[in-house]
C-alpha cells in the first residue's frame, strides 16, 4: 500500500508514521477506557500531528508527479 502512495525515499518515514499512529490509537483507547481523558487528549493530538505529517508525504508524491507531467 505505501509504495503506491508515497515516494520511494519517503516509504521508511511513512511506515514509521503509520506504526506511530497505530500505537497512539491503542493508547487513546486504553486511556479512554481507564477514564484518563487528559492523557487520551494528548495522545489524540500527537496522532493528529502524525496523520498531518503522513498527508504531507502523500502530497509530496502527488506534487512531484503533477510537476513531471507538466514537463
Amino acid at each position: 500500500m505505501l509504495e503506491e502512495k508515497f515516494l520511494p525515499e519517503d516509504i521508511e518515514g511513512a511506515n514509521k508514521l503509520v506504526d506511530t499512529i497505530e500505537d497512539l490509537l491503542k493508547e487513546v483507547d486504553m486511556h479512554v477506557h481507564r477514564g484518563n481523558l487528559a492523557a487520551a487528549q494528548i495522545a489524540t493530538e500527537e496522532m493528529t500531528d502524525s496523520i498531518k505529517s503522513l498527508c504531507t508525504l502523500r502530497k509530496a508524491k502527488k506534487a512531484k508527479y503533477k510537476y513531471a507531467a507538466l514537463i
